[in-house]
């Protein structure tokens, strides 16, 4: 192969490269250098693919931000539509509850206008020399029961457990909720309720008959509804208090109602406690270390 040699225009001295140009460094001349025709048309393909290469790097980044902004915009809907659905919940317990208050606390001002109405009448129309004798003593009350007491009358515990598990299912009519920061859990009672244990706790001048009462229920979750349905099972304590055996020799409680407890994680919005073992050991445990004065508890079922 021939090569070819380049020399100076002007003084045909050897010429050298420059900074892309040809330069005689004898004379000093400066001469551009020229390309063939296939030399610039490979030039032209590189920068061709260089510019696709640029094009297709920019068009993928673009591709990767209208995701992300997609994506994030999908999470801020599904943010906002689960804050909407809780708030909304809160906000409908929390009528309930007001509702519930104040239903509450006419009720009870009409029993204390009742009461009074009812002690003024009587003490007006009583003999006085028959007014001491109605006073009934500690003395004449058995507040030592045992299990035995309670499970030997039927018809008592039949109407007391009744009453019982109609106003816990009376309660649970509507949904319960459990909120975790995945999920929106939203519960049902899937069975009626029943009293599982009962507790007789007695010290000398009191008596109360707690009873557990235990919920089915069935968990939907709001946040995924192709997800499976879950069952637990809630608890709540009903009690009644100053359970004791009368001069007519049989069992009466106190007439002002039947009461719900639960522990210090029970919250009035989602109804029970779904630890068991939680429950009774505080309720029950902490009616058993009172610091005024412990009770007796005893366990029976019937």
């Amino acid at each position: 192969m021939k090569l070819k040699s380049l020399n100076c225009k002007n003084c045909n001295s050897p010429l050298r490269e420059v900074d892309g140009k040809l330069h005689c460094d004898v004379c000093g001349s400066s001469f551009d250098i020229e390309m063939s025709a296939e030399a610039q048309q490979i030039e032209q393909i590189h920068k061709s693919i260089e510019n696709s290469r640029e094009n297709i790097e920019a068009d993928k980044r673009a591709l990767e931000e209208f995701h992300r902004v997609k994506e994030e915009a999908q999470i801020e809907r599904e943010r906002r539509i689960r804050e909407d659905i809780e708030a909304k919940m809160r906000e409908t317990r929390k009528k309930a509850f007001r509702s519930t208050m104040i239903k509450t606390g006419v009720t009870i001002g009409i029993c204390i206008a009742i009461v009074a109405v009812m002690v003024i009448v009587l003490k007006n129309t009583q003999p006085e020399g028959k007014k001491k004798a109605t006073t009934t003593t500690t003395e004449e009350k058995n507040y030592r029961l045992i299990p035995a007491v309670i499970t030997g009358d039927s018809a008592f515990v039949e109407e007391l457990s009744g009453k019982v598990v109609d106003m816990i299912k009376k309660d649970h009519e509507g949904s319960v909720y459990e909120s975790t920061d995945d999920t929106l859990y939203i519960w049902n009672l899937s069975a009626d309720p029943y009293i599982e244990e009962y507790y007789l706790l007695t010290r000398e001048d009191r008596n109360y008959l707690y009873m557990l009462v235990a919920m089915p229920m069935i968990g939907k979750d709001n946040g995924n509804p192709e997800g499976e349905d879950r069952e637990m099972v809630g608890y709540v304590f009903a009690y009644v208090e100053d359970v004791l055996v009368g001069k007519d020799g049989k069992l009466a409680y106190d007439e002002d109602g039947i009461q719900t407890t639960g522990s210090s994680q029970y919250n009035f919005m989602w109804h029970a406690d779904f630890d068991r073992k939680f429950l009774i050991d505080e309720v029950i445990g902490g009616m058993e270390k009172d610091p005024e004065k412990p009770y007796v508890a005893q366990e029976f079922t019937v």
